[in-house]
Formats: C-alpha cells, structure tokens, sequence
C-alpha cells in the first residue's frame, strides 16, 4: 500500500496564505541574490553574488520568524567589463 500522506509547505493564517512553521534552507539551483546600486548619482549598477547560504526560520506567529543570510563578498559580480573608471577590476568598483 503506496503512503498517500502529503507535506503541507503553506497555511491559511488570517486569510493569507504563509509558509508553515519550520527552517527553509536557501536552494542555490534555484535562488539569486541580486542587487542594483547607482553609480555617480547617473546610471544603475546591477549585480549579484555568486557565493551565499542561509535559512528562513518561519515561527508559529509570522512576526516571530527571522532570516538567517550569509555571503561571501568576494564573490560579487556585475558582469561589467569596463567596470568603474580607474577601476582594472572586471568586476567593477571596489
């Protein structure tokens, strides 16, 4: 007999429908962490990072819950390859 118990990943909290209680683990295959910044008060710089982990501790009562991010600096990117002015970096200012 196949086990037909299925796992419950969401709840209806006050009409919202919020993650369950319990530790989600960031899936790098399928999590970007992205930024934009201006650069010289003119142009948009967007990157992200290449290298991070962490974990969403979902509590009981929403406002509980907290995030847990690590990320590894070196790994920036902006996929830039003229960079900053002055700057010999690919990855742009530093």
């Amino acid at each position: 007999m196949a086990d037909t118990t299925e796992m419950q990943f969401t709840r209806t909290l006050e009409g919202v429908e919020v993650p369950t209680p319990g530790d989600w683990v960031f899936d790098r295959a399928h999590t970007n962490l992205m930024f934009i910044a201006r650069y010289a008060m003119l142009t948009k710089v967007r990157g992200h990072f290449n290298a991070f982990g962490g974990t969403i501790h979902v509590a009981e009562r929403p406002e509980d819950s907290w995030v847990e991010l690590t990320i590894d600096a070196s790994s920036i990117t902006t996929d830039n390859l003229m960079g900053a002015p002055g700057s010999p970096s690919p990855r742009g200012p530093r």
